[in-house]
């Protein structure tokens, strides 16, 4: 082997200066990578048991208890959907319920993350609905599948859209 003349050993020493700084960069950026990935499934993880307890939360009601539930339930939601939501329960929900004495009772039998960022989360919620009425005191139980839309606001995560499937 020819010993390298002092060009050719600078050039050396520049190629693993690069290379060094390379896999340095690389290091950092695959790093980052992961501990974004982490934080998103954390987050991700955060949203699903918000969504699991705040679905049953907002849907289930008796027509007795209807105002305190919305009301109850708006604190479970971004502004612009408890605006959204309230609207719509109020010119479809309330009649119905008071004129036949319906109460409804939701339970969540099983939930997965769909999307998640460490603001935001898509949740898919698998549950049973149980709905009475006067008429059927027994009520009729129905599995449902809701998407559930959630943003994160500060610590809080609150639901942005209920979306049957």
């Amino acid at each position: 082997m020819k010993p390298l003349t002092p060009a050719g050993e600078r050039r050396l020493q520049q190629a693993l200066g690069l290379i060094a700084v390379l896999g340095l960069v690389a290091t950092v950026v695959i790093g980052r990578q992961a501990h974004e990935a982490t934080a998103s499934e954390r987050a991700g993880d955060a949203a699903m048991k918000v969504a699991r307890t705040s679905v049953p939360a907002i849907l289930s009601y008796t027509d007795s208890s209807l105002t305190n539930q919305l009301a109850t339930s708006r604190r479970l939601m971004t502004p612009a959907y408890a605006k959204r939501y309230s609207a719509m329960v109020k010119s479809r929900v309330w009649p119905q319920a008071r004129k036949f004495g319906v109460a409804n009772q939701v339970s969540v039998v099983s939930s997965g993350i769909v999307t998640s960022t460490k603001s935001s989360a898509v949740v898919l919620i698998f549950a049973n609905q149980t709905t009475r009425t006067k008429a059927k005191p027994n009520g009729l139980t129905q599995g449902t599948r809701l998407q559930v839309n959630l943003q994160r606001r500060g610590s809080t995560w609150l639901v942005d859209e209920l979306r049957p499937l």
